[in-house]
C-alpha cells in the first residue's frame, strides 16, 4: 500500500479544516493524526521533532518533506500533485495572474482577517473572556472585506470560481460563532458571499464534520 501524507490537525482549528477541505475536494487521501492543543500535545517531544514551531496543521509527505501553515499546505497539495490537479480552478497553477489573486486573498486572510478575529477570540482560551478591546479593529477589517466584495469581479473572492482563498476565509469567519458582539448579517456583501461559499463547501462535507466542529 502506498504511504499517505500525514496531516497533524485539530478539527476545531479553522486552518486545519481548510487543509482538510482542499484534500477532500481534490481526492487526496491523507492520514490524520489529532494534536489536541488544549491538552498541550503540540509541546510533546515527538511532535516538536516534527515541527519545532509546535502548531497545526502540519503536513508530512511520504518522502519526509514537512510543511506547516495551512495556506502553504493547501497550495503545496495542489501544486505537488499537478498531474492530476492541473486544471483545478481551486488554484490554477498554470495561470500566474489568477493564482496571484488567490495568493493575495490568502495573505489578506492571514495578515488581516484571521488575525483580527483571533485577537478577539484568543482571550477565551486564556481567561475565558473575549478581548473586547479589539472589537473595533475587527469591525474595521470586516467593513474592509465587505467593501471589497461589493467591488470584486465575480461571485467569489478571486473571481468566477470558488478557490482555496474562499475556503480559508470562510473557515476564518466561523470563529465569529463565539463572538456575540458581531453580527455578520450587518455586512450585506460579506454575509451573502459567506452563504454562497458555504453552499460550495457542502459537497465535501457529507459527514457533517466541519459543521460539528463549529459547535465546540
Amino acid at each position: 500500500m502506498e504511504p499517505k501524507p500525514v496531516l497533524y490537525y485539530m478539527l476545531e482549528s479553522p486552518p486545519c479544516r481548510t487543509v482538510m477541505l482542499v484534500a477532500r475536494a481534490l481526492n487526496i487521501d491523507l492520514e490524520y493524526k489529532v494534536v489536541d492543543l488544549l491538552k498541550k500535545e503540540q509541546l510533546n517531544e515527538n511532535f516538536l521533532k516534527i515541527n519545532p514551531f509546535h502548531c497545526v496543521p502540519t503536513l508530512v509527505d511520504p518522502d519526509g518533506f514537512t510543511l506547516f501553515e495551512s495556506r502553504a499546505i493547501a497550495t503545496y497539495l495542489i501544486q505537488s500533485r499537478a498531474n492530476t490537479n492541473e486544471s483545478s480552478s481551486l488554484y490554477p497553477i498554470t495561470d500566474l495572474k489568477k493564482r496571484s489573486v488567490i495568493d493575495q486573498m490568502l495573505q489578506f486572510d492571514l495578515g488581516k482577517l484571521y488575525r483580527a478575529i483571533s485577537d478577539v477570540v484568543y482571550g477565551l482560551f486564556v481567561n475565558g473572556k473575549l478581548n473586547v478591546a479589539n472589537l473595533p479593529k475587527l469591525n474595521e477589517v470586516l467593513e474592509m472585506m465587505d467593501h471589497f466584495l461589493e467591488t470584486r469581479q465575480g461571485p467569489f473572492v478571486a473571481g468566477q470560481h470558488v478557490t482555496i482563498a474562499d475556503f480559508s476565509i470562510a473557515f476564518s469567519l466561523t470563529l465569529l460563532d463565539v463572538v456575540d458582539q458581531v453580527d455578520l448579517n450587518v455586512y450585506k456583501n460579506l454575509s451573502e458571499w459567506f452563504k454562497l461559499t458555504n453552499e460550495a463547501i457542502k459537497p465535501f462535507n457529507t459527514d457533517g464534520k466541519f459543521d460539528e466542529a463549529r459547535k465546540i
